[in-house]
């Protein structure tokens, strides 16, 4: 069974520089204007990847410390926003230079120092992940 780190009790609203674009399922409205609402219940990891350790702990990438204002570690709302964005990428017809670069913006609003470097991992994830993909799609063999 997946577990999940974060589960949004009530709906959260976001602005995004996503602009032009109208989806909407049980999980999340955008709007033309770039307004997001991630609805309740949705759930997520934060900062991917992680791992739990016989259910006592999470090893891998840290949200960042806790944000003061919310309670919640300063990463909280953008990987709830890239997660979500990310998920249903294909189906709303996002780019992924888009969602990554909303990912980027939400992090430099909270000023997270290591927002360049989370974002360039972000970004080098996603280029070899497709990379691989497209060879897989064009009957290629990849090797180690």
């Amino acid at each position: 069974m997946k577990r999940y780190k974060y589960k949004l009790n009530q709906p959260r609203s976001f602005q995004t520089s996503i602009e032009g674009v109208h989806f909407e399922n049980r999980w999340m409205h955008l709007h033309i204007s770039g307004s997001l609402v991630v609805k309740k219940d949705y759930a997520w990891d934060g900062a991917s990847p992680k791992r739990s350790f016989l259910d006592l702990f999470l090893i891998g990438t840290p949200d960042g410390v806790v944000d003061y204002r919310t309670g919640m570690p300063i990463l909280y709302e953008a990987t709830l926003v890239h997660d979500v964005l990310m998920q249903f990428r294909r189906a709303a017809n996002l780019r992924l230079d888009e969602v990554n670069r909303v990912f980027y913006e939400m992090m430099r609003e909270k000023e997270f120092k290591l927002a360049w470097l989370y974002y360039y991992s972000v970004v080098a994830y996603w280029g070899v992940r497709n990379a691989f993909e497209r060879k897989r799609k064009a009957g290629k063999a990849i090797r180690a």
